[in-house]
């Protein structure tokens, strides 16, 4: 994938049970986030009104939750 000039590269290393780092891509008025699968993260991402992007293999957030998705 091509990243644009506009986006940012954030890695995040996070203990969590099954989760070790995720990754976090902000591509204009969205963030992505790319982790392993762990339920426990999936219901908190969810409460973000998060959006699963299959064809990316991430998670879609608007950019103004980035706070609240670092402190997952």
């Amino acid at each position: 994938m091509c990243l644009q000039s506009q986006e940012k590269h954030i890695t995040m290393h996070r203990e969590m049970p099954t989760m070790k780092k995720f990754e976090l891509k902000k591509n204009g008025t969205s963030i992505d986030i790319y982790t392993p699968y762990n339920a426990d993260f999936v219901s908190e991402v969810k409460k973000l009104n998060a959006k699963w992007n299959g064809a990316d293999s991430c998670w879609t957030v608007s950019s103004d939750k980035l706070d609240e998705v670092k402190a997952l």
